[in-house]
């Protein structure tokens, strides 16, 4: 199995910010309190994509 990424982590802030770029138009948001097994971040690690 192989991630493909960019090794880098990116919000949901920032991924919503993409099409609010593009449209104008602002997204509404409704962040909820984390449940106890969300992981705070997830960033993949893609050394075996690159070889």
């Amino acid at each position: 199995m192989f991630n493909i990424s960019s090794a880098a982590g990116v919000s949901i802030r920032d991924i919503v910010s993409i099409p609010e770029q593009a449209t104008g138009m602002s997204a509404k948001l409704n962040f909820l309190p984390a449940r106890h097994a969300d992981p705070l971040m997830v960033v993949l690690e893609n050394s075996k994509a690159q070889q």
